[in-house]
């Protein structure tokens, strides 16, 4: 039987790194597959999105050279709970088979997406109160001018897409389970990752976690189980808790 490969995609201003930490905690069923976004990493030199649309155009080329037959899920946090929501509507339009789960963290469904504040247009200074106020960036990265120049382009940037998306459709309804995770000390709150229900005729599940907008990273292995799980009970594999190494 197949591995199933899953397709992880980071949040604003992150890179494929972010998942790495998630390997060792993943059933050996499961093929991490983190997917590096523009603009960072090994593809630093690509210029940035100018919208959701083109992103998704991007992922979507990336997953289609990897998965043909091969099972697959996707998980998003943050901005790339959308780009992951989106990614799945245009790999099935496309003709590709549908992931076996769909994994969407510390993100608004589309039709709340207005509720967060827009911070892609704040003076530098005002932004980067903003961005330390989520608990997950070290302020030491905006104390060397080179970096946090960086940093700052490629977050705005990433933001702008997530900040301007608007979604004016009536709901896609996917076949495909979706899990939803959040943080308890999230600014997005429980009931409204309940909403991502009504994006699916499958099966919905919703987990807390401890921890901020970022407790992915505080809760690697307990994320990882949840996934492992999921994929398990719709892949018909064979499931283990992970240990902790």
């Amino acid at each position: 039987m197949k591995k199933v490969k899953l397709f992880c995609i980071p949040y604003a201003g992150g890179s494929a790194f972010v998942y790495y930490k998630m390997k060792q905690y993943l059933n050996a069923s499961i093929e991490l597959c983190p997917v590096e976004l523009a603009g960072r990493g090994k593809r630093m030199r690509t210029p940035c999105y100018e919208s959701i649309d083109e992103a998704v155009d991007d992922i979507c080329g990336i997953i289609r050279e990897k998965i043909d037959d091969s099972p697959y899920a996707l998980f998003g946090h943050s901005m790339g709970g959308i780009l992951a929501y989106e990614a799945q509507n245009r790999l099935i339009k496309a003709g590709k088979n549908a992931p076996v789960h769909l994994f969407l963290s510390a993100v608004r469904p589309p039709h709340l997406m207005g509720r967060q504040k827009v911070l892609h247009t704040l003076p530098d200074d005002e932004f980067i109160v903003e961005i330390l106020k989520f608990g997950g960036t070290d302020r030491r990265v905006f104390e060397n001018d080179e970096l946090s120049e960086f940093f700052i382009r490629l977050l705005k940037s990433d933001l702008k897409i997530i900040e301007t998306y608007r979604y004016d459709k009536e709901y896609e309804v996917t076949k495909t389970d979706i899990t939803a995770l959040s943080g308890k000390d999230d600014n997005i709150t429980y009931d409204e990752m309940s909403e991502w229900e009504k994006y699916t005729s499958g099966k919905f599940k919703i987990f807390q976690f401890g921890g901020n907008h970022f407790f992915i990273n505080s809760c690697t292995k307990e994320v990882a189980d949840v996934i492992n799980h999921e994929i398990a009970v719709d892949s018909g594999y064979e499931y283990q808790v992970t240990k902790t190494l």
